[in-house]
């Protein structure tokens, strides 16, 4: 994203009391020569095939299968909704979704999906690393990536 399409975004939340609205922002680059018309599909029957996939991409992620797990040391059995299928970062833009119990059977697999969500939690620690409150969740979050670490070393 470039300076100019920063201060474009800035424009427009300061045009709507602070608040950055999509449809707000859409409104605003139908202009060809606004900054942020180029970030946009405007062919019409492209862009309805694109947000086709995204809905497709919602509807496989919204699809669960409950998974029965039971622990070993106290016999306490605990069913829980996981999602049906996962995507791989490098299956996404070629096979797809695999079914989730697939992914984590499959030791490749598995240490994949371990370094993706490893990743996801510190993007999101990055987000919200201002709010103190969380600081118990973050240091969780790193006693299972050195564990995680010190498994795979």
């Amino acid at each position: 994203m470039t300076d100019e399409q920063i201060q474009a975004l800035h424009a427009i939340a300061a045009d709507n009391q602070g608040m950055l609205q999509p449809q707000s922002v859409v409104e605003t680059a139908r202009d060809p020569d606004h900054p942020l018309h180029d970030c946009f599909d405007w062919d019409d029957g492209s862009a309805a095939e694109k947000y086709r996939l995204v809905q497709a991409r919602g509807l496989i992620r919204r699809l669960k299968v409950m998974v029965v797990l039971q622990e070993r040391e106290t016999q306490t059995i605990t069913v829980k909704a996981v999602p049906h299928y996962t995507s791989l970062p490098t299956q996404r833009g070629k096979e797809g979704y695999e079914a989730t119990m697939a992914v984590v059977t499959d030791t490749l697999k598995r240490e994949e999906l371990i370094l993706t969500a490893m990743r996801e939690l510190l993007a999101l620690r990055r987000k919200y690393q201002t709010l103190a409150e969380l600081s118990e969740v973050w240091a969780a979050v790193d006693r299972a990536r050195a564990k995680n670490q010190a498994v795979s070393a």
